[in-house]
């Protein structure tokens, strides 16, 4: 007696085999069935998506749109998301919205499938929430913007999508840094530069302090014995350039000491 198609479809999900797990669906396999240790095919497909870097993609979107609905725990919609948008897989990312999932829910330590599609996504990923109406200003338990995520992963598509969006450049986390303090915290060059072109077009002021006085400028100077000395120096160079013309900085709430960097 040969295999069943859903026997196939569990063998070639293990052997991150797309194009059996694909041909399995159309032999008729249920996407929906149980395996004997507990997960989901959907479960168990995303996360191979996710581990492959996207090479197993498709065929989860497929098993997904074949009525598979991630099942781990509660949430398993919900994780699933969030290690898609993590992973930048935003054809899997759609399927899930497609599937239930909810493209404003909040996750661990509040953060949205928005935080997670900045922080290590696509264009793309980010745009797909947008349209679905995820909230660009949206605040984790640490007053972290999406924008904030962006700028400290520094990624190019992210990170345009949301200012070309119309993400607040000024917004500030519980201590008072702006997504440019984040990027400038990392050394993070290309994220410097992406936002502080985007706040010099507008005569947003760069130089800003934090609520312990700090600005993106100090933040990149304290970087250089950490970071990558040609990633430092070229921070350093954007933002002294970019604020040389900017606007005069507000006064920032002061607090008694920084936190220790990482």
């Amino acid at each position: 007696m040969g295999e069943s198609a859903d026997g196939a479809l569990w063998r070639a999900i293990s052997e991150c085999d797309a194009a059996a797990a694909i041909a399995a669906l159309e032999a008729g396999a249920d996407a929906s069935a149980r395996s004997e240790w507990g997960p989901a095919p959907a479960d168990a497909a995303a996360a191979m998506a996710a581990i492959t870097g996207g090479a197993f993609e498709e065929a989860a979107a497929r098993i997904i749109e074949a009525g598979g609905r991630p099942a781990y725990a509660s949430d398993g919609l919900r994780s699933s998301l969030e290690s898609a948008l993590g992973s930048g897989l935003p054809r899997l990312a759609s399927a899930l919205i497609a599937a239930g999932a909810d493209p404003r829910g909040r996750g661990a330590q509040g953060k949205t499938p928005l935080h997670f599609a900045a922080q290590g996504g696509e264009g793309e990923s980010v745009r797909l929430l947008l349209g679905h109406g995820a909230d660009i200003e949206a605040a984790d338990h640490f007053g972290g913007r999406p924008l904030h995520e962006a700028a400290r992963d520094g990624r190019e598509g992210p990170l345009l999508a949301l200012i070309e969006a119309g993400a607040d450049l000024m917004a500030r986390d519980e201590s008072g840094m702006t997504p440019l303090h984040a990027a400038a915290d990392l050394a993070n060059a290309a994220a410097c530069h992406a936002l502080g072109a985007a706040m010099a077009r507008k005569g947003l002021a760069l130089e800003i302090p934090d609520a312990y006085g700090r600005t993106p400028l100090s933040l990149a100077a304290s970087e250089a014995s950490f970071a990558p000395r040609d990633d430092a120096a070229r921070s350093i160079a954007i933002l002294q350039r970019f604020a040389l013309g900017g606007a005069a900085a507000p006064p920032a709430p002061r607090r008694a000491r920084p936190p220790r960097s990482l």
